[in-house]
Parts: structure tokens; sequence; C-alpha cells
């Protein structure tokens, strides 16, 4: 569903006109940039979760952990885990203050 809202807008841009607009433009754009790498992440942890012991296993951990990747992965790696804090921070703010009234 965000992939589609995205989409329509293609908007990557973080404007600087309230704290609310920024949490909304951060948001959508750290779902754009990292929702492929936040996609292989999860589905690799999935995977290995319901596979059985073994060689399979072993490799949807590595592929979910990137242990034995290079330099340059794991920096793409980090960045997109920092995405799942961002995405999920600022969806949760948005939210409360949405339905609760929270300011920020």
């Amino acid at each position: 569903s965000g992939l589609y809202l995205w989409w329509k807008r293609k908007a990557l841009a973080i404007h600087r006109r309230g704290g609310q607009r920024i949490m909304f433009d951060l948001h959508h754009a750290a779902g754009a940039v990292g929702f492929v790498i936040m996609l292989l992440i999860a589905s690799a942890a999935i995977t290995a979760r319901f596979l059985p012991v073994g060689p399979m296993r072993r490799a949807a951990n590595e592929l979910h952990t990137g242990h034995d990747f290079s330099t340059p992965i794991k920096v793409v790696y980090a960045l997109g885990s920092l995405g799942f804090a961002v995405q999920g921070t600022t969806g949760v703010l948005m939210w409360l203050r949405r339905t609760v009234g929270v300011k920020g």
C-alpha cells in the first residue's frame, strides 16, 4: 500500500515546512528508497524461520544478516536496517498525532 501511495506522488524530497511535514516526507522517502533492501532483509528472516536446519536455512540466515558480505554491502544493509527504524518511528509518531493528538 505504501508503494502505491508513494508512486502517485513520486516524492523523495524532504521539505522543511514544519515538524509534521518533515516526518511525513522522511517516512515516505525512507520507505521508497529502502523498500528493496528492507524487503530482502525481512523476507530472508521469514524464510530462515520456516526452513528446516540445513544449507538452505544457513543461506537464508547469511542473506538476512549479511555477515559474510563485503563492506559496501554491509553499509547498504546498515542503511536498510536504519530504514526500518525511521519507518517505524515516524509511522508511530504520525499515527499518534492523528489518533491521540500528540504534538511533534
